[in-house]
């Protein structure tokens, strides 16, 4: 485990959410090591199956391959091939600003994700390929800071472009297990209050963002919530120690979104005309030029 990647995950069903829930409650007082023992089994329980699911995407690695490309990124290549398979909001998104670019405008959607593969899996890795002009070229029309269209849903790719780059940023440091229940065991009562009170104005705001502004606040009382932010609580107690200075966890989302945007613009100068910019057309154009018959936005080509 590293110590510079917090990842809400999904915990299992257990006490975590209970235990959430009774803690932000007056009336409901729970003791210090229920608290802990919640937080940890929401936690473990969720990291070892995402660690399994990923071990298993890295063994169908062809032999001789990993030691070609090396264990960081066969690791990196495992964690986006999962995130590509598990498809949602931010995948979805990420296709269509990537259809913007010409040479993919047509492309079928095998093409397309071989290029986006190629994007989470530089976003997975321990620092940003920022020397790589075409990983970055596709990076930026991903993420188009300056570029999206009405209906698009940005916030869903700023979200998971955002948590994936927080952990480049900060200093790397292997972390086990053990090391990590340690840490929540040592952890009083007065502090795990104030990292709960970091947990939620980070949940809160991925809420607000989540849904267009119009729930300002998670509501914890729904299980799924309640066992992320537990298992989110746990992943910041080692991570908050490595990041470059006093951050908060909800400052975190800013300050890599906005180091993002300007590592883009740095390498759209350094690269002049290589660079490959996005079509800059309406929605209703882009959907024009690319629902052929031979290619439809969003379907998996028979070829």
């Amino acid at each position: 485990m590293t110590s510079s990647a917090p990842s809400p995950g999904t915990a299992s069903r257990g006490g975590g959410a209970t235990t959430w829930r009774s803690w932000r409650s007056s009336t409901a007082p729970t003791s210090e090591a229920a608290l802990k023992l919640a937080i940890a089994r929401a936690y473990f329980d969720s990291r070892l199956r995402h660690e399994n699911v990923i071990a298993e995407v890295a063994a169908a690695v062809p032999e001789g391959w990993g030691s070609l490309l090396g264990s960081e990124y066969e690791q990196a290549e495992a964690e986006a091939r999962t995130d590509l398979a598990k498809g949602g909001r931010a995948v979805r998104q990420m296709r269509i600003n990537l259809r913007r670019l010409p040479d993919l405008a047509g492309a079928p959607q095998r093409e397309v994700d071989e290029r986006l593969l190629g994007v989470l899996v530089g976003l997975n890795r321990l620092r940003l390929p920022e020397g790589d002009s075409e990983f970055m070229a596709d990076l930026s029309a991903v993420l188009a800071f300056d570029r999206g269209q009405d209906g698009d849903d940005v916030f869903a790719v700023w979200e998971y472009a955002a948590l994936a780059h927080a952990p480049q940023m900060a200093a790397h440091e292997e972390t086990s297990p053990e090391e990590r229940f340690d840490l929540l065991l040592q952890a009083s009562r007065e502090e795990l209050h104030s990292l709960r009170g970091e947990v939620r104005t980070a949940v809160d705001q991925v809420w607000h963002r989540a849904t267009w502004g119009l729930e300002p606040e998670a509501d914890l009382t729904r299980p799924w919530v309640a066992r992320n932010s537990a298992g989110m609580l746990m992943e910041w107690m080692s991570a908050r120690q490595v990041q470059p200075g006093k951050v908060s966890m909800a400052d975190r989302y800013f300050l890599s979104l906005g180091h993002l945007e300007l590592c883009c613009m740095a390498a759209e100068r350094t690269a002049g005309e290589r660079w490959q910019r996005p079509v800059g057309e309406g929605r209703a154009g882009f959907i024009a030029r690319t629902a052929r018959p031979a290619h439809r936005v969003g379907s998996t080509p028979a070829d």
